[in-house]
């Protein structure tokens, strides 16, 4: 019996640190096929599992990836100087939270947000549902945050100074009588911290968000704030059948007076229509303005066909969820050794 005990003893030793060395070193395979699976099911909640990576994130529980390892990828986009094309999407870490550890696992650039001038808690929970059989996510969180002031204090000293680029998304709060003010205000208070900002009127979530995108109010709304490029494009609306698919319709459907809305939608199904998406929009604005490209990145290919599509950078969230940390440097490994492999093709 004492052997048993003593060989258990020691496999379990033996599981614990292969575990942690894999989660330290950011073993690809481990947290993709393994650790994160498991982790799901463990924690059903979507926005539960989220609240503890960021958790772990912001407490440095992640692995660290070296910059500056691929300087054929680096570019200059807004004036601002890049590492690589990849950075995370807003969304994320909505208040300012863990943008130094999530620079260090290997992303050139965080968007912060979204953020509003004040502290809104967004929709009722649960306000977060995993497509897992897509590699998708629905979410209906309403731009819940800390508020400008809170998350600005964060900011201020730009401590991401020299170790990547950070910019902060800018929303309108949900009982706001004039949203063009709300985005002036985030402009003025970032203006000066942030190295690029981002006004949001794409949400699905916030009750007449969407109509700013109608002529004459984009029109008002980009005069005051100016413009210097576009992200294309990082949700759509869930179907019900889509909302069915990951459990969230029923909940979606009691809690909205509007049952045709069941959230945004994000991730891999998005990958096809947003990359024709962007190609159409680059096509239309000839180059003019630098294009950020998202939607169902998880590889390098999929970052390619963006950046042949006319984005100048990309961002991913989703797949963050899907393949954790070590997904920043994969997808910016694939995409140095594609182009490389055009370069020498082309010669």
């Amino acid at each position: 019996m004492g052997k048993i005990r003593t060989s258990l003893e020691v496999l379990s030793l033996g599981l614990g640190l292969f575990t942690a060395e894999a989660l330290y070193s950011g073993n690809e395979r481990f947290y993709r096929d393994w650790f994160l699976p498991a982790a799901r099911f463990v924690v059903r909640d979507g926005e539960t599992a989220h609240n503890l990576s960021l958790y772990a994130a912001s407490h440095g529980f992640i692995p660290r990836k070296p910059r500056n390892v691929f300087p054929s990828l680096k570019c200059k986009v807004f004036g601002l100087e890049f590492d690589h094309p990849v950075g995370l999407a807003a969304g994320f870490d909505k208040n300012g939270e863990a943008f130094m550890d999530l620079l260090n696992v290997g992303f050139s650039h965080i968007e912060v947000g979204t953020v509003t001038p004040n502290p809104q808690p967004g929709n009722s929970r649960p306000r977060i549902f995993r497509w897992t059989e897509k590699n998708a996510i629905i979410n209906r969180c309403g731009f819940n945050n800390d508020g400008h002031d809170t998350v600005y204090e964060r900011l201020k000293n730009r401590p991401w100074e020299g170790r990547g680029v950070l910019g902060v998304n800018l929303g309108c709060n949900k009982t706001s009588i004039d949203p063009t003010s709300d985005y002036v205000a985030g402009v003025r208070k970032f203006g000066e911290v942030a190295d690029y900002l981002v006004i949001n009127v794409s949400s699905p979530n916030t009750p007449g968000l969407r109509s700013l995108q109608a002529k004459d109010k984009l029109r008002c709304l980009l005069s005051k704030t100016r413009i210097d490029g576009i992200i294309v494009s990082n949700t759509t609306l869930a179907t019900y059948e889509q909302a069915m698919a990951c459990g969230a319709a029923p909940i979606l459907k009691n809690n909205e007076q509007n049952t045709n809305v069941y959230g945004g939608l994000s991730g891999r199904p998005l990958f096809e229509k947003s990359t024709d998406c962007l190609k159409k929009i680059s096509e239309l604005t000839k180059g003019a303005i630098p294009l950020i490209g998202v939607g169902g990145i998880s590889s390098g290919e999929d970052a390619l066909s963006k950046l042949n599509a006319g984005a100048s950078l990309v961002q991913l969230y989703t797949s963050f969820v899907y393949q954790g940390p070590p997904v920043a440097h994969k997808v910016a490994r694939e995409l140095n050794k594609l182009k490389s492999s055009q370069h020498l093709t082309t010669e």
